[in-house]
Formats: C-alpha cells, structure tokens, sequence
C-alpha cells in the first residue's frame, strides 16, 4: 500500500519512521512540499520514490492510497478539502483543523462522500494509555480524583500578517494532547471547562462527579512531561505522555507501591496508523479509537479555551469557534450521530449519549432490537405492514432526561417562541413534525410519513432560522429550517413534542455488549414471528397498481433501516477480541448482508417509476425473507462462539 505525506516537518519525520517500521505492509511512495529542495531531501532520507511541488500533483498520482496531512494546522483545512475532491482517503496531523466549523464542514463532507478521514491523534491509540486506563478501571488506586499534567502555557493572538507556523501548531497540539488524556482516562461528562486555575494552572476540566483534569504550565513540549493520577488509595504516575516508558503506582503515602511494564506496538504512531489501514480494509468512515463525533468534541473544547482566553487567528472569525453565540442565536455545539441512521428516536437518543455520557460505543451497535411489521397506511387509505428493526429507544431517551413535560407544539400560538424559551434554558427540545414541510433534503420519506421527531439544537433570529439535527440523503445531519416552514411543519402534527433537560449525573458507562447475550433470543423470536406470516409483509395480493406504487414510497426506508441494522452488527463483531476470529467471520457475512439490503433499496428507489409493481414487491419479500434467516443463524453462531 502507498502512502503520500504533505509536509516535510516534524510530524512528517516521525510519520515516515513508522511507516518504514510498519516494513511490507507499507511503502511511502512520495512526499510534498512547496520548497523542491525540501521535498527532494526528504525523499533521500526516508526512501521516497517521488518528490512533489504541490499537493495537486500527489492527488493526481493514481498510485497513492492515502495521505498523511503534516502540515501546520491553518494550512490542513484547504489540504483535507482538495483530498475530498479527488476521494483520496486521509490521515490529518492533531487538531484535524482550525476550530470547529472547519471540523465539522469538513467531517460532513468526507462522510456525505464517502471518503475516510481521520485525525491522527496517536495519544487514543497507545496501548500504554489504554493499560493506564485499564488499571484505573481496576481500582488500583481507588476511585481517581485528580489528573495533572503539564502543557505549553500560552496560544498567543496573531496579528495581520504575521506567519503563525509550527510553533503555533505546536501550541494547540499541547492543548489537544492534555485535552486527549483527560477524554481518555476521566471520559467526557464534563460539567464545567475553567480557564483560571490555582497557581500554575492553564485551565481545568471539572466532572459532574466531582473529578478534575488540571493542566500545568511548562515552557516545554507537554509530550516529554509526566502525568499523574491521584486516587483515594493512591496515585499512578506514566510518562512521558507522548510515549509511556513508565507506569508507577505510589501508597497513599507516597511511596512507590508497584511499577509496571508499559505495553509498546512499536513507534508512537505505529497503533494509530493500524487502526487506520484497518479502518481502511473493513471500509469504514472513522477509526473505532476515534469517532468523528469525538473529534469534533475535543476541537469544541479547545475552541472554548481558546475564546474565553481571546485567542483567534487571522483565517477565522469569533463565530468559527464552538463557543460564539451573537445576539438572537443559541445553539448546542454537538454532533449529530452519525454512524447509522435507522429511525428518528434512535439517532436522537445516540446524540444524546454522545453528547457528555462516557457510553461504550459497543452499545450503539447493541440497542435491544427486534423485528416487528409495523402498520402503515398509504395516502389512498390502504392499510398494510411494512418491516423494521425497532429498538428500545424510550428507554434511553427515559434514561438520560430529568424534568420532562409534553408540549403539544401544533397547539401553541407561538411555538417558535416556546422552543426558543427552552434552548436559553439549555433544554433538550424534541419536537413531533410533519417531514414533508420540514426539510428540502432526504431520499428516504415521502408525503405519507408524518409520525416523525426531530431534535432542536438551536435558533437564529438574525436568519429566522431553526438549527436541526435530521435525515438527509446521507443519513442524519444539521440542517436550518426557516421559521415559517417549521410553524407549517409543527402545526401539520398533531403529536406531542417534548422539552426536558439532560441527566448528566446518570452513569451510562455499564450499558455495552455483553447485554446482545441476552437479547440475542428475543432477536431470533422475533425473526420467527416475520418469516412465519410471509403473506403479512407487504401484502399487495387485494391492490392495485398505483397502490403497490404508493408502498414503494415507504419500502426504502425500511430496507435502509435493515441494511443499517445489519452494518451495526457487523461493527458489533468487529469489536471481538483478535483471538476471537470466529465472531468477526460472522461480522464479514452481517458486512455483506448489509450490501445485499443496500442493493435492494437502491432497486426499490428505481422500481417505483417501473411496470409489474405487484410482482416485484413479491420477489423483494421472498428476499428479504431469505436474509431474516440468513441472520437467524449467524446469531445462533454468535452465541456458540462467545
């Protein structure tokens, strides 16, 4: 596999060691700078084949598998952009960009293309960070308190003209690597971001249970410095940051206690570089170390830092940071869940929980699901039942809200003004709309679903706009909706819609895979009930043709949702131990029953200007049949294997 690296600094050196320790599995095959000389060096001392003067000339170069983004972090936002346009795939030097609307414009972007990008922050992927983890978990100095380490104290303001250049990158890299660290080991239920701590504190991390991550000021590289860990039985000392040589466990006392033996793969790097070949070889979009939602959240938290210190940098303005709320607009800055889409309620409850709960991402692949044929009814008023993967998504949404009450928004006189109440109040609104007055975008309704919810993250009176989190022709996204449509929207909905606020306290960290054990009978059950009532699926044996042609406005949506469920268990597997190779056999075939459910939405998008809609409904049901089964006995293999 080709690797192509922008760049000739630092970064670009110590990436270009670890490709050659990675030895057959990868060649760099060129580099590029705007300095030729550079280039050229640099491809002398590391064995590149090629050397080129601008990144255009790597982009064309079919050869090229990926490419590594080492330049200084104001240029990555423009470099990350023109590998979008040419599909190349990309792994982007920490922080991915500037601030946050660079991120998020971006990570959209590579997702709506179906491009893989991914940060490269190798801290997430050390395995003697994740030891260090493992041992917290263990309660080796009981419950921990206190995380405290050092980072570069100051990002200056930079005026008009002046080159930022590395040393300024290197600032921010400091703030992201403490910022990662305390992500990684304390999670992210952040109550609070300070930036005015005691004595040499830059800023502090505050948890709603009471834990802290303090950040100490150095005039050195962060990456060469110790962190400590301070607990009720104890602390655990590890450094240096960027590359563990030593893990110590100290008494209450004081006294070293226990000394263990970091775990090493090599080079810093050499972890976060499998993930992404890895990542690369399963096609997906994002590392499992590292989500694109998590990206974004540690970007928001520095972009905090960096506004309450007034810091910005020439290329941006005040609004490009997460924090900035102008006069007439409020928002939530979180990403939307993006892995899947399956239905309404499940995206809205996975945002949530990414949104400051420290959730096993297993768990977003295991949601207490089951088939059900849910009843459906066409605008002609034939009733029929169509199939979906429902979840348990009530017993989130119940899990992770406190002070809900209902608001019958179709009712309101000014249902804007109800929802822009409850957004100052920092409160969850979910709102029951009509889709077809919502959003221009989205294959996926049509006029006959109106049983639908949406989440409210924000408004802006100066735009007379709604910000949303909802579905787009690639999957669930952030859209603006204009106040006029929303009210004609919300008033086409006679459904409650609620308002309530986030349980931060509630400790979510036990749901996880272990829980799929007991459902997988209820899956099975439930799999028996649809393939034993064939005729209930669809049944188009007593309607016409242009009623057969009013289901094909639904079916896609459906077989979405089953090509979605069947991914989800596929990643599920995914995640088994290395020594269970049997479960991720078993992910290789969900994998392509995922193909063969997209295969049939996309037939289902064409079949609905076709003759013969009758028959071909019936050859769609024989197959999704077919694939119930198929999956039955995978989860019957699942078990035996575990």
């Amino acid at each position: 596999m080709n690797a192509g690296i922008i760049g000739t600094g630092h970064h670009a050196d110590r990436m270009a060691e670890t490709i050659r320790e990675c030895g057959d599995l990868l060649t760099l095959y060129a580099v590029v700078s705007d300095d030729v000389k550079a280039a050229e060096q640099f491809a002398a001392k590391w064995g590149a084949g090629k050397s080129y003067a601008s990144p255009e000339e790597l982009l064309r170069d079919e050869c090229v598998d990926f490419i590594y983004v080492a330049t200084p972090v104001r240029e990555r936002y423009e470099l990350v952009k023109k590998c979008l346009k040419h599909q190349k795939r990309c792994l982007v030097e920490k922080p991915f960009a500037l601030n946050s609307a660079q991120t998020r414009e971006l990570l959209y972007e590579a997702e709506a293309k179906n491009v893989l990008v991914q940060e490269a922050s190798w801290l997430r992927f050390l395995p003697a960070a994740r030891q260090v983890k493992k041992l917290l978990e263990r309660g080796v100095i009981g419950r921990p308190t206190e995380l405290t380490a050092c980072v570069i104290p100051e990002i200056t303001a930079i005026s008009e003209g002046e080159n930022p250049g590395e040393r300024n990158s290197a600032l921010l890299e400091s703030w992201m690597d403490f910022l990662t660290v305390s992500a990684l080991l304390f999670g992210t239920n952040v109550s609070k971001l300070k930036t005015e701590t005691e004595g040499a504190g830059l800023f502090e991390v505050s948890y709603y249970d009471g834990r802290r991550a303090v950040a100490m000021a150095s005039g050195e590289d962060a990456g060469s410095k110790e962190c400590r860990i301070r607990g009720t039985e104890g602390s655990l000392a590890f450094g240096p940051i960027c590359n563990p040589e030593y893990i110590r466990r100290y008494d209450r006392e004081g006294n070293l206690a226990e000394e263990y033996v970091p775990e090493k793969q090599g080079k810093e790097r050499v972890s976060q570089l499998l993930a992404f070949l890895e990542a690369m070889a399963q096609e997906n979009l994002e590392c499992e170390g590292l989500t694109h939602s998590e990206t974004l959240r540690m970007v928001n938290w520095l972009d905090y830092l960096r506004y309450k210190r007034g810091v910005t940098f020439p290329q941006e303005q005040q609004s490009d940071l997460c924090i900035f709320e102008g006069p007439g607009i409020k928002r939530y800055y979180i990403m939307p869940f993006r892995r899947y889409w399956i239905d309404c309620l499940n995206c809205i409850a996975n945002t949530l929980l990414d949104y400051g709960y420290g959730v096993p991402a297993s768990f977003y692949y295991n949601n207490n699901y089951s088939y059900e044929l849910t009843a459906e009814e066409t605008w002609s008023g034939y009733q029929y039942k169509s199939l979906a993967p429902v979840t348990d998504s009530f017993k989130i949404l119940l899990d992770v809200r406190t002070n809900h009450q209902r608001a019958c928004l179709s009712q309101e006189k000014d249902p804007i003004g109800v929802i822009r109440k409850a957004l100052d109040e920092d409160k969850i609104v979910r709102v029951a709309i009509d889709l077809y007055y919502w959003v221009d975008s989205g294959m996926h309704y049509r006029h006959n679903h109106v049983i639908h919810y949406s989440l409210v993250v924000g408004y802006d009176d100066n735009r007379q706009e709604l910000m949303v989190f909802e579905t787009g022709d690639y999957g669930y996204a952030e859209f603006r909706v204009p106040y006029d449509r929303a009210v004609e929207a919300l008033r086409a909905n006679p459904n409650n819609s609620s308002i309530s606020e986030l349980n931060r306290e509630k400790d979510m960290s036990s749901l996880g895979v272990d829980t799929l054990k007991k459902n997988v009978k209820d899956i099975v059950a439930s799999i028996d009930q649809v393939t034993s009532n064939p005729e209930e699926l669809w049944n188009v044996e007593s309607i016409t043709e242009e009623e057969a042609a009013e289901i094909f406005e639904i079916i896609p949506t459906h077989l979405y949702s089953l090509q979605n469920r069947s991914k989800l268990n596929a990643l599920l597997c995914f995640q088994a131990d290395e020594e269970q190779e049997a479960v991720r056999k078993i992910g290789v075939q969900f994998k392509e029953m995922a193909r063969q459910y997209g295969a049939l939405k996309n037939l289902s998008l064409k079949l609905r200007m076709k003759a013969k809609k009758k028959e071909r409904i019936r050859e769609m049901k024989d197959r999704v049949q077919e694939l119930l089964k198929k999956e039955q006995g995978l989860w019957m293999e699942y078990v035996e294997s575990i």
